[in-house]
């Protein structure tokens, strides 16, 4: 008998610490009280696109477009583009390094059709933005990148250092205009000025 007893307070003292097998009791739900997920939240800014050219005076259109942050190169260019009517598609992200920063488009976009660019066939070019030849709507395009860039990713007054290139190889504009890609846009548009 004092073996069962002693079984008995042994079980006991078991169900005891594991609960004796109730289940524990679910915290009351308060219907006042919505709860929701821990989200960040992306900020939208507004930020402004300089569409034109340098020529013997600056020549820039500024519009905004509002974007999601972080501002980055890519998404400038792709802003430029669409606001243009340019396909502007790269190769892969904008590379940087310490001369600057390299923006390498691909064969299927607008700089990448070389010569043939304009051909009398403005293609989805805005009417406002609109260029029959060549030389001048690849102005265009490296020269708002350009002044984009440095009105939205650098101090004031700082110039950025840009060397485009399409496929790896310089930017064609015409058989014998061609733009290097192994100088900094800033340095070399002086020499292919848009003459007014």
């Amino acid at each position: 008998m004092k073996k069962l007893l002693l079984s008995m307070m042994a079980v006991c003292m078991l169900f005891t610490a594991v609960g004796c097998g109730k289940q524990p009791e679910e915290p009351k739900k308060n219907d006042n009280v919505v709860v929701e997920p821990d989200v960040k939240k992306e900020k939208t800014v507004e930020v402004p696109l300089y569409i034109g050219y340098r020529g013997i005076e600056d020549y820039f259109q500024t519009t905004k477009v509002k974007m999601q942050e972080p501002v980055t190169p890519e998404k400038l260019i792709e802003a430029i583009g669409k606001e243009g009517g340019w396909n502007l598609e790269l190769v892969d992200d904008v590379r940087k390094d310490d001369k600057g920063y390299h923006i390498n488009f691909t064969s299927n976009s607008l700089l990448g059709s070389g010569p043939n660019l304009c051909l009398g066939n403005p293609g989805e070019q805005k009417e406002k933005y609109l260029c029959f030849d060549t030389v001048t709507l690849v102005q265009m395009i490296l020269g708002s990148i350009q002044k984009t860039f440095d009105e939205n990713l650098t101090e004031k007054g700082t110039t950025m250092n840009l060397y485009f290139s399409v496929l790896g190889n310089p930017v064609k504009a015409e058989e014998e205009i061609v733009f290097p890609n192994d100088k900094p846009w800033n340095e070399i548009y002086d020499l292919y000025q848009v003459k007014e």
